[in-house]
């Protein structure tokens, strides 16, 4: 019974919140209440936590915080590291120098062709 109005409680105050405020606030204080509870039992109960519990903690709160992305977060990650190679490789080609590249004449019928190398 305990848990059934602990959870009524948060959704009350959830709703409110939401209603209230901005969302984005409501989520970064969901995202904080597993870090928060955690550092209340240990300042106040002196809960010693273990490696596993430790390591959910951090899951638990990398899950909320992949919440608050954006739905198309992944195409917008894929066109951001795309620019970045674009950008790369743009400025690679800008940083050769014009006579380190190589260039061989070739004779044609019509005129002599010069061809890079590199």
């Amino acid at each position: 019974m305990k848990y059934e109005c602990d959870n009524l409680a948060f959704n009350i105050q959830v709703n409110v919140g939401v209603l209230l405020t901005y969302p984005i606030l409501i989520s970064i204080g969901t995202v904080l209440s597993v870090p928060g509870n955690a550092a209340v039992d240990l300042v106040k109960h002196k809960m010693i936590f273990s490696v596993v519990r430790l390591g959910a903690t951090i899951i638990i709160c990398i899950g909320f915080l992949l919440m608050l992305l954006p739905e198309e977060w992944d195409e917008i990650t894929l066109r951001f590291i795309n620019s970045l190679k674009e950008q790369k490789s743009e400025d690679h080609a800008d940083e050769i120098p014009e006579s380190s590249v190589h260039t061989r004449s070739r004779s044609r019928a019509n005129g002599t062709v010069s061809v890079p190398l590199a």
